[in-house]
């Protein structure tokens, strides 16, 4: 149980429940607990001092540390996702530049199509040239 639970238990504070079973106090209520909060110094909001057993000045160098580190953690992630992004980006190069090539290749396959394409036409009209019309052959070989 909570600490809260506890004293509307034991100190019989009114209280009501909202629709899903929680907690809803008037201000009345809410000066009590903090009343309660004071005496019994629990959830204490305030950094610790000497007579509970840590000295500020300790206390407040441990923080320090404990700033600096988060800091340098904070740095540390920040260099890994840049180079996480550098990594990403020297291999979305490296397949820009395959693709490239590729399309290159394409296009010069079609290049040469193209100009053997070009080229058929004018070899079979040198072709036809050359050659004897066929009717006349075969008329020639029945003897005519």
């Amino acid at each position: 149980m909570t600490t809260i639970r506890n004293w509307v238990r034991k100190y019989d504070i009114p209280c009501e429940r909202n629709d899903k079973g929680h907690f809803v106090f008037h201000q009345e209520a809410l000066d009590t607990l903090i009343l309660l909060k004071k005496q019994n110094g629990v959830l204490n909001d305030e950094p610790p001092t000497e007579k509970e057993g840590l000295p500020i000045d300790e206390f407040y160098s441990r923080m320090d540390a404990l700033v600096d580190r988060v800091d340098k953690i904070d740095r540390e992630l920040k260099a890994k996702a840049d180079d996480v992004v550098t990594v990403q980006m020297l291999q979305h190069r490296r397949e820009m530049d395959e693709l490239i090539e590729k399309v290159e290749h394409v296009e010069r396959k079609i290049d040469r199509l193209v100009s053997q394409i070009n080229q058929a036409p004018e070899q079979q009209e040198q072709s036809t040239l050359n050659e004897k019309p066929k009717r006349k052959r075969l008329l020639h070989r029945f003897g005519f």
